[in-house]
């Protein structure tokens, strides 16, 4: 699942514009 949430952070780099998404990332 982490890497899935990796991948899809790679192809879909607007989803970091999300705070709750980055730091939810930053939390793995």
């Amino acid at each position: 699942a982490q890497q899935d949430n990796l991948l899809a952070t790679a192809f879909h780099p607007e989803l970091t514009d999300d705070l709750s998404f980055y730091k939810y990332f930053l939390g793995l």
